[in-house]
């Protein structure tokens, strides 16, 4: 039997998604739509060329590189199609500038309120493991980046309070703290210390998961009274990305004098970011503090250098969800698809709610 080449491999795998037979790739063929910037192709969200060659995010193989069509200058709409000079990547289209919500970055157009790449700056990457939340980088939910993965130090046993903080055997972490058993209100599960009245994984009871689309409020699942980032908390909707009372899950209160930066508390907000109230918020991208704190945007605006607009584009890798750009990737209130919760003691990981564990 003859043995065909990888090129050939190649070049039929990319063919496949030729649907005009005009020999390019583009946004069309792949089935995103460039007016809502955040969709994925219609394949699903990895595009699988075989052999070991995947692209994901909504991303596709071009010239021996995953890119996104939406906001790459050198394969704009289509592989090969290169924007020219001075002109940047919008959506799929080449033009003189971005949406009103985005920033150029490299001669494409970022989201610097969520991009991991361009976070709070053009060029500003997070670590792996962190996410971009309102333009700051850090863990998702709050904890700490502990050798490349984020995890709950106020519950994981093997990081209790610090990183690399192991509990000795047969001792839990409660509050980030090792003890015999967890604090009041708190139960265990797993090994880890939990709140069932409010844990989409352990609702009620250990092992108790809310549906999709539900989240877990007084112990029991229910449809969600809150959009957006936002967490049902003690009769209230607050960011615990944020809120000094309810840092990084519910009834995690800041000391005092410490601020909440990201769901974790410390004592001084982060360069780029103003302590509103005790929170650490970037007035340039907050909807809640848009260029200066309490200037809130109303429902499906975001904010762009300290002014509220309209979304009207989501940028690379990003999909609308409540008239919010969410990384489905990363976003604990939208794992994987729009509305779907992770527990208190998870972290959404490629799109997939997993417990917050170091190792």
């Amino acid at each position: 039997m003859k043995r065909i080449g990888l090129g050939v491999l190649l070049v039929l795998a990319l063919a496949c998604g030729d649907d005009d037979g005009d020999g390019d790739t583009t946004i069309e063929d792949m089935g995103a739509r460039p007016d809502m910037g955040g969709d994925p192709p219609d394949a699903g969200p990895e595009a699988d060329l075989g052999m070991g060659f995947s692209c994901s995010g909504g991303d596709v193989f071009c010239g021996g590189a995953c890119v996104d069509l939406r906001s790459d200058p050198a394969h704009c709409g289509g592989c090969g199609t290169e924007c020219e000079a001075g002109q940047v990547c919008n959506g799929g289209t080449c033009g003189e500038g971005c949406d009103d919500s985005l920033e150029a970055c490299g001669g494409g157009c970022a989201d610097l309120d969520s991009s991991a790449v361009h976070c709070g700056a053009c060029d500003n990457g997070c670590a792996d493991g962190e996410s971009c939340l309102s333009g700051v980088c850090g863990c998702p939910g709050g904890g700490e980046l502990c050798e490349g993965a984020c995890v709950a130090t106020d519950s994981d046993p093997a990081n209790c309070g610090s990183c690399g903080n192991a509990c000795p055997d047969g001792e839990l972490c409660s509050s980030g703290m090792c003890q015999m058993d967890c604090g009041d209100g708190l139960t265990a599960c797993g090994g880890l210390c939990t709140d069932t009245a409010t844990d989409n994984a352990n609702c009620g009871r250990c092992g108790m998961r809310c549906p999709r689309g539900e989240v877990c409020e007084a112990g029991s699942c229910s449809e969600p009274s809150c959009l957006g980032r936002l967490t049902y908390c003690s009769g209230d909707c607050v960011n615990t990305a944020s809120d000094p009372l309810n840092c990084g899950g519910c009834g995690l209160a800041c000391r005092g004098g410490q601020v909440c930066s990201v769901g974790g508390c410390v004592t001084a907000c982060p360069d780029g970011t103003t302590d509103c109230g005790g929170e650490c918020v970037n007035l340039n991208t907050s909807e809640q503090h848009c260029g200066s704190c309490d200037a809130s945007c109303g429902r499906g605006q975001t904010c762009t250098r300290g002014t509220c607009s309209t979304i009207t584009f989501c940028g690379r890798g990003l999909t609308l969800c409540s008239g919010e750009c969410v990384d489905l990737q990363t976003d604990e209130s939208n794992c994987g698809e729009c509305g779907n919760f992770c527990g208190r003691l998870e972290i959404c990981s490629s799109g997939i709610c997993r417990i917050r564990r170091g190792g």
